[in-house]
């Protein structure tokens, strides 16, 4: 895989109501949800390549009293609510401090 190359994420929903990561692909799924990413780096972990896969939701934006809260809230963890188009395009809507675990 070359950066710039397009990849899928398939997600899956738990128990919980939250998708988790299912499974990943160079072939778009033909059904459920997915995020479609671009490689943005690659490195060798223990012997195998790793990637870096950007989705264009790697940043959150808040008014600044809201961000100092949040950047404190989210040290141990948090939730994305995110926004997904049929074609694996995502957009963050809100972070909070909750976590999933």
């Amino acid at each position: 895989m070359a950066r710039g190359e397009l990849v899928y994420v398939s997600l899956k929903r738990d128990k919980r109501g939250f998708h988790r990561l299912a499974g990943a692909s160079l072939e778009k799924p033909e059904e459920g949800v997915f995020l479609r990413g671009r490689i943005s780096g690659t490195w060798l972990r223990d012997s195998r390549s790793s990637y870096r896969v950007r989705y264009g939701i790697e940043a959150f934006f808040a008014p600044k009293e809201k961000a100092l809260g949040l950047e404190s809230e989210l040290r141990n963890g948090g939730v994305a609510e995110v926004m997904v188009s049929g074609g694996g395009r995502a957009r963050l809507k809100n972070v909070s401090g909750n976590s999933i675990e």
